[in-house]
């Protein structure tokens, strides 16, 4: 299914424990047209994503207090996922090949490797079929 962002406004939640990076994305996603929170870990985007609904979801693997795919699976079994696409970061090939072949009950969309780029973010973005004006 495609969105159009000039049709709607979709939100996104942006979780990284390096704020060069979650400003780095957040600003991107607003160039395109998203609403953007932004959430410092896993644990503090979980309780973002308690509190509203996102189209989108842009999470580095590896963070302190909760990392991010363990905010999306708690996400997922209360419920919280049922129409928002993730994109999983990592500058860890490890990381993102783990999470790609582990055993989760809802696995992300995309994966893209740290530093994230605008070229990456936009072909994630395309690829989940938002349409980026």
């Amino acid at each position: 299914m495609s969105e159009s962002l000039e049709a709607t406004k979709l939100t996104a939640l942006v979780a990284d424990d390096e704020p060069h990076l979650r400003r780095f994305v957040t600003e991107y996603l607003k160039s395109v047209g998203f609403a953007v929170v932004e959430a410092e870990d896993g644990k503090d985007g979980l309780q973002k994503l308690n509190e509203g609904s996102f189209n989108l979801i842009v999470s580095d693997i590896m963070m302190p207090n909760l990392d991010g795919p363990s905010m999306l699976k708690q996400a997922h079994e209360k419920g919280l996922l049922t129409s928002t696409k993730a994109i999983l970061a990592s500058a860890d090939d490890s990381s993102l090949e783990g999470v790609r072949e582990g055993d989760f009950p809802w696995k992300p969309d995309a994966f893209v490797r740290k530093p994230v780029t605008p070229i990456s973010l936009e072909f994630a973005l395309k690829d989940l079929g938002f349409e980026l004006g």
